[in-house]
């Protein structure tokens, strides 16, 4: 009885110290000021009485992407598609935005699209990541997906939906970081803590797919719904809304920094934005710019046009990410204003990076984290390396710095290189075929090279020149000359098979280097008939069974007629049903043209008719082919018909019984 008494008059206490509590977290809620907030609508420009939903501002503030199912989409009035529109009133403290457009197909469908996430790529182009469903034309597994698509020359590739993320569950609202490395999005699958949890998954460079998600962790994840990540340019600092108890009402935007970089799971002190950011309604999907001044968000608060509106608030001091500086200029001559294509080498205690000059100008731009020291180092073909370093650690104001780098040329560019060409067999023997070579893509007739006898080391010498045309001055502009050159070589010699191969002078010659080559070895190796093959082979087609002949046009190799496709898928089932049965692929042309084409071409056709059927199911080991080029034909080449004969590719199919056969 004397516990029940006590319970009773502790229970009072309990309830009062509850209501302590829930008071003191509501006391950590913080308020700005509305003027220091600067909160305002973006009006009727962007706004509408339909939806404007997770918006997402380009880091200059020169667009601002979002979705919306306002009408006038590419399905039908309801149904949400992606937007943008353009800032006006760039650089002025209240932009003013365009009215918004639809980007139109690819991207946006008949179906849903929206969740966007844009980044502008190395190449000056953009990419996207954004959510969508799967269709007739979109492929994807149930549920939501995460898509993406890039522009081309200003245009929008298909989506393509993005491998290793995307499940049966919802995997939606992605973010990309300004590198590219890290997507983070949010989802509902198994693993997590609550109803959607925030996710983030790296790319592999070396595999060039994304790797398992990773699960941000508890101190993110709770039981409720995590969702609308945004990941700031700097890398660190991660905006998101949740419905989690104790904040000012439905969904709120919150704020955490990923200070140390060492995993993805640790995170600092989650922040509630508080008021007037958040409020009694649903406030989601914070957008900060470059410099981290202004946040972009949507909500369905009291007084917009539509379910959801979109907002535009200066962020408070507690919830900046980190302090980021642009570093621009330009790299030009030390004694000219000439602009140089320099690559820029970037080199930090997390932030190891390559840049490249813009030309004709030479210039450049590059963002960099505050509190830490760089290295960069500038280099360029034909000049001397310049190395400087950039300390930020009394910056803590956004700030733009001005720096251009001045190279001096390195002298010596010779004008001419010799590529020695030498060949031999398998055994090591020195060779003397017949050489012709041709220069890609400045020469457009083969030329046939003499050789030398190098008695000394006992072999013969086809010496390739190649001269750096006088107008071409600079050593950006010879480098860039040679970077497009290849040196197509063929070789004929009795007894060996036809030799078709080509170098590229880039692999050769370095403008950089203090001392510049002038003269290279190349080592050719020409196989006989035969030896390249698994077995010993009949000497003639006595043996071997012809099953099928595939005719070209002219300079044509790899289209095919849809008989030529049929027999083909014939030759595959034949084989599946006898796997012991080995092919022959042997490539003709007609005689016209040089003979080097004439050998390349032909060796393209067998090729490509042994590309489809290994493709197709037939084992590589089990397919040989040789290419004759126009030394074996089965008409004359004086008429138009007898050329048309010529221009084939025979396939044999032969089994190691019919070789023994013939070699008893």
């Amino acid at each position: 009885m004397r516990k029940k008494y006590i319970y009773f008059y502790l229970l009072p206490l309990f309830f009062s110290a509850l209501f302590l509590f829930n008071n003191a977290y509501a006391q950590q809620i913080p308020e700005t000021p509305a003027a220091e907030a600067e909160l305002f609508h973006l009006g009727a420009e962007i706004n509408t009485p339909y939806s404007e939903y997770m918006p997402v501002i380009t880091i200059d503030e020169d667009y601002i992407y979002f979705q919306s199912d306002r009408p006038g989409g590419m399905g039908q009035t309801g149904d949400f598609d992606i937007w943008r529109s353009l800032n006006k009133t760039l650089g002025s403290r209240r932009p003013v935005f365009n009215s918004p457009e639809n980007i139109g197909f690819p991207i946006n469908s008949e179906g849903f699209e929206g969740l966007p996430s844009v980044r502008k790529a190395e190449d000056g182009e953009w990419e996207m990541y954004f959510t969508s469903v799967s269709s007739m034309g979109r492929s994807g597994p149930d549920e939501t997906n995460i898509y993406y698509s890039r522009t081309i020359h200003g245009k929008w590739t298909n989506p393509e939906p993005v491998t290793g993320i995307n499940t049966h569950f919802n995997d939606r609202m992605p973010s990309i970081s300004l590198d590219g490395k890290l997507l983070y999005f949010s989802s509902d699958r198994p693993g997590g803590f609550g109803k959607d949890d925030l996710w983030v998954s790296e790319y592999d460079n070396k595999t060039k797919r994304w790797k398992n998600p990773v699960n941000l962790g508890l101190k993110i994840n709770g039981p409720a719904s995590e969702i609308s990540p945004t990941i700031h340019t700097d890398g660190i600092t991660l905006y998101y809304s949740s419905n989690k108890k104790g904040g000012v009402g439905g969904f709120d935007i919150y704020v955490t920094q990923n200070l140390e970089r060492k995993d993805l799971t640790s995170w600092s002190d989650i922040k509630n934005l508080g008021i007037p950011y958040n409020s009694v309604s649903d406030d989601e999907h914070p957008s900060v710019n470059l410099g981290g001044r202004y946040m972009y968000f949507c909500s369905n608060r009291d007084g917009g046009y539509g379910n959801f509106d979109i907002y535009r608030a200066k962020i408070p001091k507690f919830a900046k990410p980190i302090v980021v500086v642009k570093m621009q200029g330009r790299v030009h001559e030390a004694d000219t204003m000439k602009g140089i294509e320099a690559n820029i080498r970037i080199e930090g205690r997390q932030d190891s990076r390559n840049i490249t000059t813009d030309l004709p100008n030479g210039s450049y731009w590059a963002n960099f984290i505050n509190n830490r020291i760089y290295k960069i180092l500038i280099s360029a073909p034909g000049y001397e390396p310049e190395e400087f370093t950039l300390d930020l650690r009394e910056i803590h104001e956004p700030d733009l710095i001005n720096k251009n780098f001045l190279l001096k040329r390195r002298t010596g560019i010779p004008s001419e290189f010799t590529f020695n060409i030498s060949f031999s067999n398998k055994l090591g023997q020195k060779l003397k075929p017949s050489v012709y070579t041709k220069l890609l893509p400045t020469q457009k007739k083969e030329r046939e090279i003499t050789p030398v006898e190098d008695k000394a080391q006992k072999k013969y010498i086809y010496r390739f020149n190649l001269h750096i045309p006088a107008e071409i001055e600079g050593a950006a502009e010879v480098q860039r000359f040679i970077n497009n050159l290849s040196v197509e070589t063929s070789a004929t010699l009795p007894g060996y098979d036809v030799f078709l191969e080509s170098f590229f002078p880039k692999n050769y010659i370095d403008i950089t280097q203090k001392d510049i080559g002038r003269q290279f070895d190349i080592d050719y190796t020409m196989l006989k008939l035969g030896s390249e093959f698994p077995m010993t082979l009949p000497e003639d087609l006595k043996n071997m069974r012809r099953i099928y002949t595939i005719y070209f046009q002219t300079n044509i190799y790899s289209e095919y007629k849809e008989e030529d496709r049929k027999n083909l898928m014939k030759i595959i089932s034949a084989w599946k049903s006898a796997p012991e049965m080995f092919i022959e692929i042997h490539g003709h042309t007609d005689a016209e043209g040089g003979k080097p084409h004439n050998i390349w071409l032909s060796k393209r056709r067998a090729e490509n008719v042994k590309k489809f059927l290994t493709e197709n199911g037939i084992s590589e080991n089990k397919i040989i082919i040789k290419w004759f080029a126009d030394s074996r034909p089965v008409a004359e080449n004086k008429t138009e018909q007898g050329k048309s004969k010529n221009r084939r590719t025979e396939i044999f199919a032969y089994s190691k019984e019919d070789t023994n056969a013939k070699n008893k």
